[in-house]
């Protein structure tokens, strides 16, 4: 934790060992409970996060809700079945546009997780009553349609989750239910590495004929950047754009043949200096002549020491960028956060994350100086 813009960083909380990575860190907002009722003297701001947990037996799946009042966190076994290894990517707030209720829901997998919620209750221990249920299951890897949750966005008051091909958007009510609106084939180069990520609500651009919606969807998928509209009834079209291909972008930047890029890896902040702009970070693989990258293979890839990222106007034109802190090697910019100490700074965070490679030692977080 970082309490203010000169002090040093420091350790909060130490989740003990079958703990690998926080999968998941966001502040919550609270307006209004399950009910719909404005929350008295609220809004209500709630730290939570879920680590990967490792072993071999079926386990509970776990939230890590900080209490600032006695300024710990605390581990609340949720309601849901056990599983192996239960991950949990992505999370959104949303309220049901039927019945009023807010929830804070959570992409959680393995099967027989999947999208499970919450909503405040100042009586439940970090101040979050979960409910019990899934109400779309995770499906084993093997079985191919869906198993990680790797993005969630609320879009026009709509609901969206992303997993390995496939967006599913929530028909919200008493009886909910989730339809899938878009399925991406393996047609797509590299979808199956890099599923649709980042999702997140962005203001659509003008001149889109027909897209007379507020806000559409913005993601990564399969090497590119994406917009998807999003109409008032969930059986209309949800049409797709691709704005960016970031594999073609970054070898014509660089000259050097990239094989396969990743980006968005989590839900995208806006930064308002410089005209305003999304900053988006991507992963990178570069190829060696004649040889077809391969995990098992170092010789049949490239890594390099650098952090990319894109910054996405809001008439969705990209510029790239990149993170440099001389002889200090920044592997992969995965997260952007704007300060909270109105000091017009932007933070970045990364880490080796790729199958290709490795990932210990390699986390690092920037500040990025004010334009």
């Amino acid at each position: 934790v970082k309490e203010s813009a000169d002090s040093a960083w420091k350790l909060d909380a130490d989740f003990g060992p079958q703990t690998s990575r926080v999968g998941v860190m966001q502040s919550i907002r609270f307006d209004y409970d399950a009910q719909g009722r404005k929350i008295p003297g609220g809004p209500v701001d709630v730290l939570v996060a879920f680590t990967l947990r490792s072993g071999r037996d079926p386990q509970s799946l776990q939230a890590r809700i900080r209490d600032d009042d006695n300024g710990i966190w605390l581990t609340v076994d949720l309601p849901t079945p056990p599983a192996k290894t239960p991950n949990v990517r992505s999370l959104a707030l949303h309220r049901d546009q039927v019945t009023g209720g807010q929830y804070l829901f959570v992409g959680a997998s393995p099967a027989p997780l999947g999208i499970v919620k919450g909503a405040y209750d100042p009586q439940a221990p970090g101040k979050i009553g979960w409910l019990p249920g899934v109400e779309l299951e995770a499906l084993s890897v093997n079985r191919g349609s869906r198993g990680k949750w790797f993005g969630m966005a609320s879009v026009n008051g709509h609901l969206f989750a992303s997993s390995a091909r496939r967006i599913f958007r929530r028909v919200d009510g008493p009886e909910s239910l989730w339809v899938e609106v878009a399925h991406f084939t393996s047609e797509l180069d590299n979808v199956d590495s890099a599923p649709p990520r980042g999702l997140t609500a962005v203001p659509v651009p003008d001149g889109l004929d027909g897209w007379t919606e507020a806000k559409m969807l913005l993601f990564s998928a399969g090497g590119q950047m994406w917009r998807m509209r999003v109409p008032p009834n969930s059986s209309d079209a949800h049409t797709l754009q691709v704005e960016l291909n970031i594999t073609a972008e970054i070898t014509n930047h660089t000259k050097d043949q990239a094989v396969f890029t990743e980006g968005a890896f989590n839900r995208l902040r806006f930064y308002p200096e410089q005209g305003g702009f999304w900053p988006i970070g991507f992963q990178v693989v570069y190829g060696v002549e004649g040889r077809k990258p391969r995990q098992s293979d170092a010789d049949s890839y490239r890594l390099k020491p650098q952090a990319w990222y894109l910054r996405r106007d809001a008439g969705g034109s990209y510029t790239l960028a990149n993170i440099e802190d001389g002889q200090r090697t920044l592997f992969l910019a995965r997260d952007f956060e704007i300060s909270p100490f109105g000091d017009r700074t932007l933070y970045a965070c990364g880490y080796n994350g790729s199958y290709f490679k490795g990932s210990l030692g390699t986390a690092w977080i920037y500040r990025l100086p004010p334009p």
